[in-house]
């Protein structure tokens, strides 16, 4: 997501809804645009030296003149097609000189390149076997979780078909500063002594167990009871994508997303888990210059 969360993390599908329990949202399972399967990244991992630098050449984001001025929705998208790949990146509106927005479509440009080479080698060498081959697609789409304090938090996901028994879908998130492109996950946003909050990740825990036994009628992972604390703990918040939820309070964050994929706390026919985590339950844990930036309530979606 350091990143919030690590990228190209594999999910499929679940059964969806939405409870509350002891003020945290959770949404758990499919909606319409969450197809099943996983394989490739969102967005490659950026370099460490220049991941807010402005693109050049066509390609480019914005030129110079533009920096300052909206990006309309559609304006930075990345469309690609030939006979070995079908490629599509959607990104939502935003200010040209946002660096978050931009280091996210050179990320996909990136991933585009590294696609049309893999999918002309494949294309290739069925032609010279004489293997019936079609297309390679990917579609990959970010949207906006939340906005506030010259921060933006965004969730993406990709699919890619390249010829497997199904689809894959992979997940990621970001947080950053839109005018510096710096990167910032939640662990950077508490006190470092309570880093992960240990109310968060009960919360989370807790949060799964009802989401669970509602969608599965047993609260395990794998068949083994869910443990939220001390040696036996068998959740871990690195297994998760996070990133800020809105709040019902103009320009502050209500909460945390927290999404697990299936492999991750159960099996595959599960699907991923989507939680909401009220800002209430971690807000005592965040260091003095976030804490204001939190209040009020994340929606339920």
């Amino acid at each position: 997501m350091a990143r919030i969360l690590s990228p190209g993390v594999i999910i499929g599908l679940g059964a969806g809804a939405a409870a509350v329990v002891a003020g945290i949202a959770l949404i758990g399972g499919p909606s319409a645009d969450r197809p099943g399967g996983a394989t490739g990244p969102v967005s490659s991992p950026p370099s460490e030296a220049g991941s807010g630098a402005a693109p050049t050449g066509e390609d480019s984001l914005i030129q110079p003149a533009q920096a300052n001025a909206p990006l309309a929705p559609g304006a930075a998208d990345i469309s690609f097609e030939d006979e070995t790949l079908v490629f599509r990146a959607d990104f939502p509106a935003g200010a040209g000189n946002d660096l978050i927005l931009r280091s996210l479509r050179d990320e996909a440009q990136d991933y585009l390149d590294r696609m049309k080479s893999s999918a002309r080698t494949e294309f290739e060498r069925a032609a010279r076997e004489g293997d019936v081959s079609r297309p390679w697609s990917v579609s990959v789409a970010w949207r906006v979780t939340a906005r506030g304090g010259g921060l933006i938090s965004l969730a993406g996901q990709a699919i890619e078909d390249t010829g497997g028994a199904h689809p894959s879908l992979a997940f990621d998130a970001r947080t950053g500063r839109s005018a510096t492109g710096e990167k910032i996950g939640i662990e950077d946003m508490l006190i470092p002594e309570r880093s992960p909050s240990p109310a968060l990740v009960i919360a989370v825990c807790e949060a799964l167990k009802a989401e669970k036994s509602r969608t599965i009628g047993s609260a395990t992972i794998f068949d083994e009871p869910i443990v939220c604390a001390g040696s036996s703990a068998n959740l871990s918040l690195e297994d998760a994508q996070i990133s800020l939820a809105s709040s019902d309070q103009e320009g502050r964050f209500g909460g945390l997303h927290v999404e697990f994929p299936p492999y991750a706390v159960g099996s595959w026919a599960e699907g991923p888990y989507r939680l909401i985590i009220q800002q209430s339950v971690f807000a005592d844990d965040l260091r003095a210059e976030y804490r204001a930036l939190f209040s009020g309530t994340a929606p339920a979606r």
